[in-house]
């Protein structure tokens, strides 16, 4: 491999340099100033396949390897130092005086010629490496042990118990499993002397914060006992090859067996060791001082779910609309995941999010900026949704209007990885291994990079401002709630006279003159959800509870009295949900009608951000509103119905419904003309289906009466009580079947009075007789 000449073996040959070659390289070397030249930067020597994990000490194992390669291997140091120079280098050498500054200027000379073009051809790296490969390992493993003697010698021999003994009860189980049950599946917990022990050495609360029911996290998902076990391991007895073949082996389960065999001495001492150990880790600390579960050592796993989890809530809800495809390599969660270019991005996205603040707040765009700075920098209490309390992760009220101090306006920024969570452990985890990620800068970062990355999903201002509003809506409830200031969206009101105008003209094709008496109530029906949700939370629950009750018994009146239907119940819940709703809202007019902002309205928003019971609730939540996009005006028209109701009454109400129905579905046979008993010249009928439209007092109700009474059910109760108080909705929306308040019968599915009433001698009569007495026995229900 090398050649020899008059002083040693040549290093140059091993790079296959000329003569010529050698010479300017050292010419180079020699005029450059050697210092500059950053260790960290030829890491790259190390060609490792996997055996090999870089640390410091194969750091300095390279560094000492490359010494003695320039020194004693060959000739390098004779050709860049002095003839005393290099006598002294050999003896600083043998003395292991490598942080010397002459070995450091030899260092610093190879260092310049790998940094060099010579120097960095890629086969004669590899060459190299392959040359001190052998030398390097060794020397490494010599400094391991080394360093394991001066540091943990008052500890070597227990360790070396504890590797025995781990090891001893491995191969015992594998041969007894019946008498050694360290591989039975078992919770995280701990002997309750043990945790104690745990408790007063290290003040950390194992079997509290480890528990399977511990759920204090949103972003590690997947088996906890599995991964807590595996760290366990690693940290008991550091060979990964070794616990490969006893992936099972549970720790917890080996400690209570010691304990038990031997004495709680011994448990106690190999659980000091594990935590003693996990302290001097770089995060570990952390972690047990701040009283984390031990999961969260996996740091990839938490950036992981932390990413994804911020992906979806702010993204996957245009995915009906963009291909998220485009953003699949980004991150969001910047500085604790590394964004490529990321100067770049912060610029852009200031710049749009800049913009779209002003097309929001155009007057008062530079207060707005102001009032987020001086929040962001210094946060005061903030709160929205109409003054709901938020919940923990568990659905615990843990902050209200009352004691709300520790929500701010940070937090609002910042839902989309964290949620809508007062306490929860992953912000402290992440303060642990990013303690600036939650720095003033840093949040106003995370918004840039979100605008950046809307404006790249769907290539157009206006959409991405739209959406961006519909993630940030509840910031700008924050400052509406804290200034009175309204986003240009809801000031934005010279549209709703000519939609209003539009709507008149468009029912009157129908035969209804609506009044102007209404008018707010038909305006609001045609509302974007998001502006007006002030509006909205007074009235639009008023009208969309009774227009969806009128469209409940339309669709069932209009499928029971038609001889034709088989199936009722399953035709009947198709035609009250969403979908075919949305084709009606669409026959009519209102998806042209409607008041957008652009944004994708959702009638649940509040409920999703604001006040959520657990995390599944808002994931349930999201789903449904992701499938059916359009829901809203599925809402709108149950509000314009509802509003029809109050100006004209049921009667003009429930005609205008089936009128749309069969206009909506012409050729469904289901929505042909009813068939009513005054109809019953008709002779081709059977007999049976005179049965069912006129059933004896009392008696038990069949598939088809069971389904139009608990359609009359729901209208019956929101027409005669009313849907203007919130408790009385709340009382039509959880007393379905209840027949208590028509008479006294006890069985829920037999024909009660007030729908014998009905069904013989029509709806008119039926509220006519009963309508009081249903309001008399609610009030005595409700004392």
């Amino acid at each position: 491999m090398f050649q020899r000449n008059g002083v040693g073996f040549d290093w140059s040959t091993l790079f296959n340099l000329t003569k010529e070659e050698k010479e300017e390289a050292l010419k180079q070397i020699k005029a450059t100033n050697v210092d500059s030249f950053v260790w960290e930067q030829n890491r790259w020597l190390i060609k490792s396949d996997g055996s090999l994990r870089f640390d410091e000490i194969l750091n300095d194992a390279l560094k000492i390897e490359i010494l003695k390669f320039c020194i004693e291997e060959v000739n390098f140091a004779f050709d860049v130092l002095s003839a005393d120079e290099c006598i002294k280098c050999e003896e600083l050498f043998k003395r292991k005086q490598y942080d010397s500054k002459l070995l450091k200027l030899l260092l610093g000379s190879f260092l310049c010629f790998l940094h060099s073009p010579l120097g960095q051809k890629k086969s004669e790296g590899e060459k190299l490496w392959l040359y001190l490969e052998r030398g390097v390992r060794q020397r490494a493993f010599e400094l391991q042990e080394q360093k394991a003697e001066k540091t943990f010698m008052p500890l070597k021999k227990q360790i070396e118990k504890i590797a025995a003994g781990v090891k001893g009860y491995c191969y015992l189980a594998t041969e007894n499993p019946h008498q050694f049950n360290i591989y039975m599946y078992r919770d995280i917990t701990l002997k309750q002397e043990l945790n104690d022990y745990i408790i007063t050495k290290f003040n950390y609360d194992f079997n509290s914060l480890n528990a399977y029911g511990h759920s204090y996290s949103l972003m590690l998902y997947g088996n906890r006992e599995e991964r807590i076990n595996r760290i366990l391991q690693e940290v008991l007895y550091s060979d990964r090859e070794f616990w490969e073949s006893h992936k099972d082996f549970n720790v917890l389960t080996f400690v209570e067996v010691i304990s038990d065999v031997n004495d709680l001495r011994h448990a106690e001492k190999i659980m000091d060791y594990i935590f003693t150990e996990i302290s001097k880790t770089q995060f570990g600390k952390g972690i047990i001082e701040k009283s984390l579960p031990l999961v969260f050592f996996g740091k990839a796993e938490l950036l992981y779910g932390l990413e994804e989890r911020t992906f979806r809530f702010t993204f996957d809800r245009f995915g009906n609309y963009c291909n998220l495809q485009t953003l699949s390599k980004d991150k969001l969660c910047y500085p604790f995941s590394a964004v490529s270019g990321v100067e770049v991005k912060l610029r852009q996205g200031k710049q749009l999010a800049e913009e779209f603040l002003q097309k929001i707040y155009p007057e008062d765009v530079a207060r707005i900026l102001e009032i987020l700075k001086t929040e962001i920098d210094t946060p005061s209490a903030a709160f929205s949704g109409n003054k709901q309390a938020l919940c923990n992760v568990n659905g615990e009220i843990v902050l209200s209007v009352e004691n709300r101090d520790e929500w701010t306006i940070r937090h609002i920024f910042d839902y989309p990885t964290f949620g809508y969570h007062d306490k929860i452990v992953d912000r402290e985890a992440v303060a642990i291994y990013c303690p600036e990620y939650f720095s003033s800068e840093n949040v106003w970062n995370r918004f840039y990079l979100k605008a950046f990355y809307m404006f790249k999903l769907v290539k157009n201002k206006s959409i991405c401002f739209a959406n961006l509003f519909e993630v940030y809506y509840d910031l700008f409830q924050f400052i509406e709630e804290n200034t009175g200031i309204k986003t240009s969206y809801q000031r934005n009101v010279e549209g709703r006279d000519e939609k209003y105008a539009e709507l008149k003209s468009v029912l009157a094709q129908y035969g209804l003159n609506i009044s102007d008496k209404y008018k707010s109530d038909y305006i609001i029906s045609l509302l974007d959800r998001k502006v007006a949700i002030r509006e909205e939370s007074e009235r639009f629950p008023i009208f969309e509870q009774l227009g969806d009750a009128v469209y409940g018994l339309a669709v069932a009146e209009i499928l029971f009295y038609n001889p034709h239907v088989e199936r009722m119940a399953e035709t009947f819940e198709d035609f009250i949900g969403a979908k075919k709703q949305i084709k009606m809202a669409e026959k009519l007019g209102i998806d042209k009608l409607y008041l957008s902002a652009y944004s994708l309205p959702r009638k649940y928003e509040r409920d999703i951000l604001i006040n959520p019971d657990t995390e599944s609730y808002i994931l349930q939540q999201e789903r449904e509103q992701l499938e059916n996009d359009k829901k809203y005006l599925a809402d709108s028209l149950e509000m314009i119905i509802g509003t029809i109701c109050k100006e004209f009454g049921y009667k003009i109400a429930l005609e205008f419904t089936k009128n749309l129905l069969r206009e909506a579905y012409p050729a469904n046979i289901m929505f042909m003309s009813e068939l009513h008993w005054e109809d019953r010249h008709i002779t081709n009928i059977e007999r049976d289906y005179w049965t069912r439209i006129l059933p004896a007092p009392y008696s038990r109700l069949d598939h088809s009466q069971d389904v139009l009474w608990r359609a009359f059910d729901k209208f019956f109760k929101a027409y005669v009580l009313g849907t203007e108080d919130v408790e009385v909705r709340r009382f039509i929306t959880n007393s379905f079947r209840d027949n208590g308040l028509y008479d006294n019968i006890d069985a829920s599915y037999e024909v009660n009075q007030v729908f014998y009433e009905y069904l013989h001698k029509g709806l008119e009569s039926a509220v006519e007789k009963y309508g009081n007495s249903v309001k008399e026995k609610y009030k005595k229900l409700e004392k």
